[in-house]
């Protein structure tokens, strides 16, 4: 069961989109999964053709989802944060949100 999600907003570095996908999906996305409690992970990019809002601030999504305790995984990453290879081509704009679930998760049908 998912017990938290971590939300992080990001751009790139105007230019460096391809390349800054490729570290995301390839080394940042992995490593994020081998910290404990983070077991899944899915990237999201603002769909500008099918919204009728003003362009967000940031244009990309990541939700990692936890489990166990949000704050044993903040802190394990906080541990592993040293280590993690980061990349030029991440904008040091960002926002980092950790939510914990309060119900059970619902699905259609």
């Amino acid at each position: 069961m998912v017990d938290s999600i971590y939300l992080v907003q990001t751009n790139a570095v105007e230019g460096t989109e391809a390349e800054f996908t490729k570290w995301y999906d390839t080394v940042h996305v992995p490593e994020i999964l081998q910290i404990p409690g983070f077991v899944a992970a899915q990237r999201f990019e603002f769909d500008a053709g099918a919204s009728t809002a003003a362009s967000p601030e940031f244009r990309y999504l990541a939700i990692y989802e936890i489990e166990g305790s949000g704050a044993d995984a903040a802190a394990a990453l906080a541990s592993a944060l040293p280590t993690l290879r980061m990349s030029s081509t991440l904008h040091a704009r960002r926002s980092l949100v950790l939510y914990r679930a309060i119900t059970e998760r619902m699905t259609a049908g």
